[in-house]
């Protein structure tokens, strides 16, 4: 971006701030009014290229329904170039080529903007605009768009009046406006009126009257432009005539964000600058943006605080408002079993205090000092906490316990969070309640298990005992207590050495992951009738003063509903109270895929079946050549090549269901089968599979990640310019993990 060119933001609205007693025009592009509900250009434009392809090629509509995505762009754009005969994206006859092929009938481009428009509701921008033409700080607005949208946000003022100029009215131009009137010139005529101009052959003949008109204007008025990309070489003639001419108004050319300076733009400020005007470039945030920060700086207090407001009921509006979630009252088609229990903690806790804390590990400290003991103790907020007797406390912590131990109430904060210092030690007491009825070993915190073995399994050579085990959580739920029990395994060596994480997370896949809902509920109905043979505990048991727990022997029960009112079902009274939730049963969500002709939809609530059954959703664009295949790209490092490039060809081989999915998963019968189209997977050292190379393990955490981030933007701009893949695959090895990310004091 050329420097000299640019006025700093904070300085334009300065610089309109000082000259307000000016009256200042306004030339508003199409950018102006996309918060307002109005396409942009550039926006009309792909709409018009999806309406042209769509219609050369019926059957697609639904693989061609959202715009805004870039593959869905790429294949239009792809169609539209293959023909030969329609202008390069971005080429700046594209909006008046495009809508001309689109709609070669006056009246249909006509009906097509006036539904544009229909909808547009002015947002707080051109509010605001109005607000600073009360003012008089802007006496004029020129656009090319078609929107009225000035106009129809004067209609709510009662301080000034707008008078709208056309192509088919421009003899207003030489009355004399009034103080509280605000010219609104449509350069392109409107959709309301014949004589729309939207093609490059209408916007050639704009009227005399109107350029004219805006010359003279601009002589000596200061114009600020908003939202106008320069692309319309009618307009901007215009602009150039007047900028070519000797005069004081000067020129604020206001661009969105930090991007370059359009080339017209740039050449109209430098040709205005040659011909002793004043001509800048802003890099703005938007209209609505821009207009607020005028006004804030500009109108008066009480003005400029009527403007922010114009913004908060703007957001206010566009904020959706909580509401309360309910559930519609219907009928019960069934019954859902948890693994929750109904729990009434202890009411009391005993706390104390040491007269000397550890400096370090104190967590560590309580359990060492407690280990052996019908105790469970812990820390908070230099206090200590604990179920279990006095005589145990003291002799758990000695002479360094203060004399003072009390019982002290338990309330609802204290049981808010799961893992608070209080909810620990009820689980810790619980488990060992639940240990000694009977007769399991526990972790000491929420694993317990029972002491005999279900099975011996050996792995590498070593024996392992595998135990039934549970998980015991504590939950709050809607402001209740609740005991979660988890089935689980523990496993143990026989020769007494510790088991690493991955042999026992892979014992337990081998045991557990078939499992389905009946042997979950069997392990639950199995743990339920060994521990929760009363509905009272007490911790420690048989002592003087024990602290009770309440567990309901019955877990909760979730009431589904459904609005098929040909599934009611009548729940038994006793499961009654236990349906403390309710469930409204939603059909399964059909995924839409294309039949195998291509020339149709089929539904299947399944992904895999409906993938095997049929045909992508956008298999007609195979069909018809448009995607006839996907060509994979890959960036992968040297060592790992050969190893990926064999599991890439996995892809192509059909795949059978194990024993235990067999029930839900279908056969796949590899990829090009299975989704009707060829997948190009590259071999290493072909152009389309790039070698990233190594990262040396000198480099630190900072300089090690920037260092792949280059490799892998210089291995991407290799495949673009090789042939761009249809997907490319980037792999990290496991090595480059320390350099995935860095972080800095800034």
């Amino acid at each position: 971006m050329t420097n000299d060119l640019l006025l700093s933001l904070d300085a334009f609205v300065r610089s309109i701030g000082i000259n307000k007693g000016t009256p200042h025009a306004l030339f508003l592009g199409a950018g102006a009014s996309i918060t307002s509900g109005v396409p942009s250009a550039a926006n009309c434009i792909w709409e018009w290229k999806r309406s042209i392809f769509l219609t050369n090629n019926p059957g697609l509509e639904a693989q061609f329904s959202e715009l805004s995505l870039p593959s869905v762009r790429q294949k239009i754009q792809h169609w539209l170039d293959t023909q030969g005969r329609y202008p390069a994206i971005d080429h700046r006859d594209e909006y008046g080529f495009y809508i001309q092929e689109c709609f070669p009938i006056a009246d249909d481009r006509r009906a097509y903007f006036q539904e544009k428009v229909r909808a547009a509701t002015p947002h707080y921008g051109y509010r605001i605009l109005i607000r600073l033409a009360e003012a008089g700080l802007i006496r004029s607005v020129w656009t090319p768009n078609f929107d009225g949208l000035t106009a129809r946000a004067a209609a709510i003022s009662q301080k000034l009046a707008a008078v709208e100029i056309g192509i088919d009215c421009n003899e207003r131009l030489h009355r004399k406006p009034n103080r509280n009137e605000l010219i609104c010139i449509s350069i392109h005529g409107d959709y309301r009126y014949d004589r729309l101009k939207n093609t490059s052959e209408e916007l050639q003949k704009q009227d005399d009257n109107l350029r004219v008109a805006l010359i003279e204007e601009l002589r000596h008025t200061p114009l600020i432009v908003i939202g106008y990309s320069g692309r319309d070489e009618s307009a901007m003639k215009s602009l150039e005539s007047a900028y070519a001419q000797n005069g004081t108004g000067t020129l604020y050319w206001c661009g969105f964000g930090d991007g370059e300076i359009p080339g017209a733009v740039a050449q109209l400020i430098i040709q205005a600058r040659n011909a002793g005007r004043s001509a800048y470039y802003i890099s703005a945030l938007g209209f609505d943006d821009l207009l607020l920060r005028i006004a804030l700086h500009c109108l008066p207090p009480a003005e400029a605080d009527q403007a922010r407001q114009l913004l908060q009921i703007q957001e206010e509006l566009a904020t959706d408002r909580p509401v309360e979630f309910t559930l519609p009252e219907l009928p019960a088609c069934g019954l859902i079993k948890s693994n929750a229990f109904p729990f009434t903690p202890p009411g009391e806790i005993y706390e104390f205090s040491l007269k000397r804390w550890p400096d370090v590990k104190v967590w560590e400290h309580f359990k060492k000092c407690t280990e052996g003991k019908a105790l469970v103790a812990g820390p908070f907020k230099s206090r200590g906490y604990a179920f279990g007797t006095i005589d145990d406390i003291r002799s758990a912590f000695g002479k360094n316990v203060n004399e003072k131990i009390e019982r002290v109430p338990i309330n609802d904060q204290d049981l808010k969070q799961d893992d608070s210092t209080i909810s620990s030690l009820i689980r810790r007491a619980l488990v060992a309640a639940f240990s000694e009825r009977m007769d399991a070993k526990n972790d000491g915190s929420s694993l317990l298990w029972r002491k005999q073995a279900r099975e011996r399994r050996k792995v590498q050579g070593v024996d392992f005992l595998i135990h039934d085990a549970m998980l015991v959580y504590l939950r709050r739920f809607g402001g209740k207590n609740y005991v979660v029990l988890k089935p689980t395994l523990r496993v143990e060596s026989t020769n007494g050495q510790e088991v690493s994480k991955e042999v026992e997370r892979n014992l337990k896949m081998a045991i557990l992951g078939w499992q389905h809902n009946a042997e979950f509920n069997q392990a639950i109905e199995d743990w339920r009738k060994s521990l929760l043979t009363e509905e009272r505990y007490e911790f420690p048991r048989n002592a003087g003063s024990p602290f009770r727990f309440q567990l309901r022997r019955m877990p909760v029960l979730a009431r589904v509903t459904t609005r098929d009112k040909t599934r009611q079902i009548q729940i038994q009274e006793k499961y009654r109270t236990s349906s403390v939730q309710v469930a409204v049963e939603l059909p399964e969500p059909k995924l839409m895929y294309s039949n195998r002709r291509g020339n149709g939809l089929i539904a299947d609530t399944h992904p895999v079946r409906g993938i095997v059954q049929n045909r992508p959703f956008d298999y007609p664009l195979t069909a018809k050549q448009l995607a006839p295949n996907i060509q994979l790209g890959v960036i992968c490092p040297e060592l790992e090549a050969a190893k990926l490039r064999s599991y890439l060809e996995g892809f192509r081989t059909s795949a059978k269901p194990g024993q235990f999915e067999a029930d839900y998963l279908p056969e796949f019968p590899g990829f090009d089968p299975a989704f009707g189209v060829s997948l190009q997977i590259p071999r290493p050292g072909e152009n389309l599979w790039v070698t990233c190379p190594e990262i040396s393990s000198s480099l630190n955490q900072q300089q090690g990640a920037i260092e792949i981030g280059r490799h892998l933007t210089t291995c991407l701009s290799t495949l673009k310019a090789a042939a761009a893949p249809s997907v490319t695959l980037v792999f990290i090895p496991q090595r480059w993990v320390p350099w995935r990310s860095f972080e800095t004091e800034l």
